[in-house]
């Protein structure tokens, strides 16, 4: 949770997240000053109050510079001691050694945190004594803070109107200045122990590195409305609270979290178990899940998946309250693939409902007391998701009459890369016939679900273990569908969904592993991309499921052969500590969505990703009972 001086300096670009629980989040590189993205923010606000919806960027960054005597100094990452970061997503704090001329230095702490449930964002500095060099006299400090009022997914662009508009909407105040050039809100920065200067300034095309590798804009420009000052001496501190005001009335009270000493490590579980906390946000009165940071919001999919290690971890209640605002959504045997907001019009997924299914069924494996009205509701949902299926539903899903598996349209899986549907899957999806069983089975259907697994072992069953898919673009039975010949890790689901023990799923799947990860594809096959980079269309697109390394499938591989007897539980564990590297990388203490195929497996996609923490947690403690 803490990276040393050499650490930030040898990684700048390697980042913190934070969360205020209710939709707005902080993506900040450890280097102090850096950007490498359009999604870096000391604050993106969700503007919606009562749900998690696109984010606005608003206070992009904070440039520093100390002042002595006619000294200059830039605080950056060559300043940097030591930078700790919460996993928890509460707060990040840079610890500074900084010249001040003649041999002398001085130290600073800043602290970045989010207001619990209000889109503000609190800098605080204090300075503490150098321990060799001290200068010992008061110092300056200079502040400029970059500001910004667009979609976290734009840019903004000077010559595009802003140039003029910001300035002119830019008020200023006694102990800061108001920024407000939309209609829909206004962005207050307020100082507490230092002074406010009012000097309006742009940058123009800062660079966004990570965009331009993607084949997207690679840059964008950031207005500053003027600069702050404060004279500092040993144990003075100061802060600067920018704001955000959508409506609701300006100048509500804000509550910040403690920033609580933490070890600098943390065992695996016990950082996945904090790391939990900053993926939950509101939703209305209940819960939901931000499926990656940055840009990810909450997905029907991604949210079951990552219920299942907090079920792990024993947050019963909070999941039971996210399954009942997702439950809320349900119409005719389907659930929303993605929630904008209150709109749930995406659902174009066959495995989000099958998923559910699951999560109330471990709910109930659990032993855990929760209140009998609440698992009723659940459960009957599920028996309402499973009837749709039988009945077919209106986007398209049925289940085939002849061999009782589940027909899924075109990219309704979680390879669901689409226009072009590079991994479209349609048919009988292996992993789709897994959940399939074993929602059946958890709602006593057994005679269906024995139907449906000896199908599974008479058309699937291949040299490779199991085939990933039967195609049936035209709707054919599974019996006529044509058997795909790629190799992906979904087969593993049949072991770790309890449909099968067949080891030789591990023997095939084995050959997709990388430390930390599985590949979606095995490299010898033809449609093997071993980057992901470039053009989304032409290039990303076409990686995404055929060759990139996943995080969220890999934990199933070491649960695969704990559950087989082919290892112990300590050489499972050792397998998924190999996860570690990508834990103390990239973002501290969280783990990428993606990484390149080909080595060095570069981390990609998310720099946070909800589902690859929570089965990692849900993997590792459910070891500890072998």
């Amino acid at each position: 949770l803490a990276l040393s001086g050499a650490d930030v300096r040898a990684h700048p670009e390697s980042r913190a997240v934070l969360s205020n629980g209710a939709g707005a989040a902080a993506q900040v590189r450890l280097g102090w000053g850096e950007i490498r993205s359009q999604y870096d923010a000391f604050l993106a606000a969700n503007p919606n109050p009562d749900a998690p919806s696109d984010r606005i960027n608003l206070w992009t960054r904070t440039r520093c510079w100390l002042q002595r005597e006619g000294y200059l100094r830039e605080l950056d990452a060559k300043c940097v001691t030591k930078v700790s970061v919460d996993p928890a997503g509460c707060f990040a704090r840079w610890d500074f050694a900084v010249p001040c001329g003649m041999g002398r230095e001085t130290a600073f702490t800043f602290t970045l945190s989010l207001a619990e449930g209000s889109n503000a964002a609190r800098l605080s500095v204090e300075r503490l004594a150098a321990p060799e060099r001290e200068v010992g006299d008061s110092v300056r400090l200079v502040f400029r803070p970059d500001v910004e009022w667009r979609s976290f997914h734009a840019k903004t662009k000077a010559y595009a109107g802003a140039e003029a508009q910001f300035r002119e909407h830019c008020d200023v105040l006694q102990d800061g200045f108001k920024f407000h050039p939309s209609d829909d809100g206004s962005f207050v920065m307020r100082v507490s122990g230092g002074a406010y200067h009012h000097e309006p300034q742009w940058t123009y095309s800062v660079t966004h590195p990570e965009e331009a590798e993607r084949g997207q804009d690679g840059s964008g420009d950031m207005f500053s409305p003027g600069w702050i000052s404060t004279d500092l001496k040993v144990g003075d501190t100061m802060s600067i609270v920018g704001s955000a005001s959508f409506g609701e009335k300006e100048g509500r009270e804000l509550h910040f979290p403690k920033a609580e000493e933490l070890p600098e490590t943390l065992g695996v579980a016990d950082a996945m178990r904090r790391a939990l906390d900053l993926f939950v946000v509101k939703r209305g009165d209940l819960k939901t899940v931000i499926a990656g940071y940055p840009w990810f919001l909450d997905w029907g999919r991604d949210t079951f998946i990552f219920l299942r290690g907090m079920i792990a971890a024993g947050r019963i209640g909070e999941s039971v309250d996210i399954l009942k605002a997702f439950a809320a959504f349900v119409e005719d045997g389907t659930m929303p693939n993605i929630i904008y907001g209150d709109t749930a019009g995406n659902r174009d997924t066959v495995d989000a409902p099958l998923w559910f299914v699951r999560c109330v069924q471990e709910i109930s494996e659990s032993g855990a007391k929760i209140p009998a009205a609440d698992m009723k509701t659940l459960v009957e949902t599920c028996g309402a998701l499973v009837d749709g299926y039988f009945k077919g539903t209106p986007n398209g899903i049925k289940v085939d009459a002849e061999s009782g598996l589940v027909w899924s349209p075109s990219h309704f899986t979680w390879m669901d890369t689409n226009y072009p549907a590079c991994t479209p899957r349609i048919g009988y999806p292996v992993e789709i016939q897994a959940l399939w069983i074993s929602a059946l089975r958890f709602l006593g259907r057994d005679a269906e679900a024995d139907r449906a697994k000896a199908s599974v072992e008479r058309l699937f069953k291949w040299k490779h273990g199991y085939r990933d898919c039967l195609a049936a673009p035209n709707g054919e039975s599974a019996a006529l569908a044509a058997p795909e010949d790629t190799v992906r890790p979904n087969q593993l689901m049949l072991i770790t969904l309890g449909v099968t023990d067949d080891k030789s799923i591990l023997r095939a799947t084995e050959e997709l592993l990388v430390p930390g990860g599985l590949r979606s594809l095995n490299a010898e096959h033809p449609l093997y991309r071993g980057a992901y980079t470039g053009d989304e269309d032409t290039s990303r697109k076409q990686a995404y499921h055929n060759g990139t390394v996943w995080g969220w499938t890999f934990p199933m591989y070491a649960e695969a052969l704990a559950a087989t007897g082919e290892c112990n539980r300590d050489v499972a564990l050792s397998l998924l500590a190999s996860a570690v590297e990508n834990l103390n990388a990239g973002c501290v203490g969280h783990i990428s969505e993606i990484a390149d195929g080909d080595s060095p497996h570069a981390q990609k996609g998310c720099c946070a990703q909800a589902w690859s923490e929570s089965e990692l947690l849900r993997v590792w403690t459910n070891l500890q009972k072998y």
